[in-house]
C-alpha cells in the first residue's frame, strides 16, 4: 500500500505559490538550513573523507505534483555540479504530471535513510556509507556527494537479486515490478522502470538508473545518479 504516514505531502509548510513557474531554484545553502543539517546529513567529521564542503552543495526548492494531484514545493540538497540539471528534470516531471509523494530534507528523519524510505520520501544528499551504513575509507555512498536522487522509494524499492525481496515490509506489493498488478492507481503512475517516462527523462539527461540489476545483481529501482 502507499504510505499513509502523518508526514504526508499536504503537511508541507512551504508556500506552493512561492515559486512562479514549474522550474525550481538552487542557491547556496542558507545558514538556517545548515543548522538543520549539521550532525545529521552533514557530518563535519566525515567531510574530508567524502571530499565535500558546504560550497559544493546547493539548497533546491522544487515544484512537484503530490499524490493528491496538488502543487507542492519540496526541499532537496544537491551537488552544485548536478543541481541545475536536476531542476530541468523535475520541471519535465512536473509538466508530465509525474506524482511524487513528498520531497523533504532527510534531516527531518534525523538523516535515517531507512525512515525516509519508509515514509516514501524523495531525497538526495546524505553523508553515509553504502546501504545506510557509517562512512569509512572506501565506503562512501555517492549520496554523500549529493549526486544521487531516490524517487518515491517505497514504491520503487531496493530489491535483492537472489530473493526478489526488499527490506521494507510496507513496500512488499512493489517488490513485484509488474506494476499492472498493483492495487493503487497513483502508485502505478509513480512506477520507475525502463518503460517509464521518468526513466526516459533522467537517462536523456545522462543520469544512470540502478534499477535494472546490471550493476550488482540487485535492483535499486528508486535510484538515479550522475557521477562525473
Amino acid at each position: 500500500m502507499v504510505s499513509s504516514s502523518s508526514n504526508n505531502s499536504s503537511d508541507n509548510t512551504i508556500d506552493p505559490d512561492s515559486i512562479t513557474g514549474n522550474r525550481g531554484t538552487a542557491v547556496e545553502i542558507p545558514e538556517e538550513i545548515k543548522d538543520k543539517m549539521r550532525g545529521k546529513s552533514y557530518k563535519e567529521e566525515y567531510a574530508s573523507i567524502v571530499g565535500i564542503t558546504w560550497d559544493d552543495l546547493r539548497y533546491c526548492q522544487i515544484p512537484y505534483i503530490d499524490f493528491n494531484g496538488n502543487r507542492q514545493i519540496g526541499e532537496m540538497i544537491l551537488n552544485k555540479s548536478v543541481a541545475e540539471d536536476a531542476l530541468d528534470i523535475f520541471e519535465e516531471l512536473y509538466n508530465i504530471g509525474y506524482p511524487i509523494e513528498k520531497i523533504r530534507l532527510i534531516d527531518e528523519y534525523d538523516a535515517s535513510d531507512y525512515q525516509s524510505i519508509e515514509d516514501n520520501n524523495t531525497s538526495a544528499f546524505n553523508m553515509r556509507g553504502t546501504n545506510g551504513s557509517e562512512i569509512t575509507e572506501g565506503n562512501v555512498s555517492n549520496h554523500s556527494k549529493g549526486v544521487c536522487i531516490d524517487i518515491n522509494p517505497q514504491i520503487n524499492p531496493w530489491i535483492d537479486g537472489d530473493t526478489g525481496e526488499g527490506t521494507h515490509e510496507n513496500a512488499r506489493e512493489y517488490w513485484n515490478r509488474d506494476y499492472t498488478q498493483w492495487s493503487n492507481e497513483t502508485a502505478k503512475k509513480a512506477y520507475i522502470g525502463e518503460d517509464s517516462e521518468i526513466y526516459r527523462i533522467f537517462t536523456e539527461h545522462g543520469w544512470r538508473w540502478l534499477g535494472g540489476g546490471k550493476e550488482s545483481g540487485n535492483s535499486d529501482t528508486q535510484h538515479f545518479d550522475k557521477v562525473n
